[in-house]
């Protein structure tokens, strides 16, 4: 048996872009003064404190409408 997939792809992450449109705060991207070539996501400063909001909440668009609804 073949195991899928899910290993994401570049139309997979503009589609994720898409959804979270307006959802997600943008956070920067922070450089390091200690070392100028390593760069620091600051998703500390989501409000939820978190990044864990994106991925579930990119998951809804593909439920099924009336799973979506409950």
């Amino acid at each position: 048996m073949q195991e899928k997939d899910d290993t994401p792809n570049l139309k997979m992450v503009q589609e994720a872009r898409e959804n979270l449109q307006g959802v997600a705060r943008r956070t920067p991207v922070l450089t390091s003064q200690l070392d100028p070539g390593l760069a620091i996501k600051a998703e500390n400063l989501k409000v939820t404190g978190s990044f864990k909001i994106l991925p579930a909440y990119n998951q809804l668009f593909y439920l099924h409408k009336s799973d979506r609804d409950r």
